[in-house]
């Protein structure tokens, strides 16, 4: 797992700023180098503030969601991606969603705006 929060936000739901917010996320088969695009590329737009126009994003994660002899089975690795918001206003969320996916392709969001799931925190 690796994460990037605000300055004094700790990537756990009990954190105040997480606590009455809600996380969206992208669970996903990925090559490695497509893997690294969408997180680079998340990772970019959190940085320069170009998801969000407001202070509603808490943080970002990739976690490694691959299972164990992954190679022996041929299957493929699965990433899952994460979005923590302070807020679960359903208007935020989508905005923020809209724009993530954006940001993760390039410019293509279809790919990937209809796979985002939710989970309030």
């Amino acid at each position: 797992t690796f994460s990037m929060f605000k300055k004094g936000i700790r990537p756990e739901w009990e954190d105040p700023a997480n606590a009455k917010g809600c996380e969206f996320f992208l669970r996903k088969t990925l090559s490695a180098d497509m893997c690294d695009l969408y997180w680079e590329n998340l990772i970019l737009g959190v940085l320069g503030e170009a998801l969000e126009e407001d202070d509603e994003i808490c943080g970002c994660r990739i976690v490694d969601k691959t299972k164990k002899g992954w190679k022996e089975t041929n299957s493929r690795p699965i990433y899952r991606f994460e979005v923590w918001l302070r807020s679960r206003e359903k208007e935020v969320i989508d905005k923020v969603k809209v724009r993530t996916a954006e940001v993760m392709t390039d410019g293509k969001p279809k790919a990937l705006i209809d796979a985002f799931g939710y989970s309030d925190h």
